[in-house]
């Protein structure tokens, strides 16, 4: 968990709040709890949080629809006064009327991660455009039948080193989690264009990717672009805020 924030002076500021194994099922229940505990621990009560970005796993997203709360920024705004106007009045107030615990069972507003959502643009939309458009879906399942030959023979020893020997790298296959490895696999193919016919007769593979494919492919990088490269901006391992995400979304 990192906390995010904006400081006085307008700058952006982040720190490592916690990193806790989950043991045994990652269920609603056991994420809220988990989550709470690391909120206790900073004294954050829901009202000074203005939300709490994560995936669109169906478990995290039901953890903050049972314990979430629903509120506007106009409504951060507005507790956040009552709740400065009631420390002054109460100063005197017993451990117990300021403890924590009060808000047991409160998680802060959810706001759906921005790259997961891009994710699902470009995976699932373009599922139910495949699914609506047969002749497409053909073409389709055409390459990635003939670019995953590549990709496994590319984790094999002896037909790794074929590959190396003749395009000078091995081949980078795409990763289940992050739609954007597909599109970076999918522009080392095409890159690899002028030798593909050579890599599949000497791996012992029959039809090779032909013309027609190659230009379903650069068709599909040209309109897949635009999320990949927003995708590797908002992954970042470092100086990725929300604030950037429609900045980034502008631009591309």
């Amino acid at each position: 968990m990192i906390a995010h924030w904006i400081t006085n002076e307008c700058e952006r500021k982040l720190a490592a709040l916690a990193c806790k194994r989950i043991k045994g099922t990652h269920s609603f229940h056991k994420i809220a709890e988990i989550m709470e505990e690391i909120h206790l621990e900073y004294n954050l009560t829901w009202n000074k949080i203005v939300g709490t970005v994560i995936d669109n796993g169906s478990n995290f997203v039901k953890a903050f629809k049972i314990y979430g709360i629903k509120t506007s920024v106009l409504d951060f705004e507005m507790e956040a006064e009552n709740m400065s106007d009631s420390d002054q009045s109460s100063s005197s107030a017993s451990e117990s009327d300021e403890n924590p615990r009060m808000w047991t069972e409160k998680l802060s507003n959810h706001i759906r991660c921005g790259s997961h959502t891009l994710n699902l643009c470009a995976s699932a939309d373009l599922k139910k455009t495949l699914i609506k458009n047969s002749a497409l879906s053909n073409i389709h399942d055409q390459v990635l039948g003939k670019c995953n030959k590549l990709w496994k023979a590319a984790q094999r020893p002896k037909s790794a080193e074929i590959i190396e020997n003749i395009i000078g790298h091995t081949l980078t296959r795409p990763g289940e989690t992050r739609w954007n490895s597909l599109y970076n696999a999918l522009q080392q193919i095409m890159e690899i264009r002028e030798k593909c016919g050579q890599l599949f007769k000497e791996l012992g593979f029959k039809n090779p990717l032909n013309d027609r494919e190659f230009e379903y492919v650069q068709e599909h990088l040209k309109c897949t672009k635009p999320i990949a490269e927003a995708l590797d901006i908002l992954q970042e391992e470092k100086n990725t805020f929300y604030g950037i995400l429609i900045p980034c979304l502008a631009l591309k």
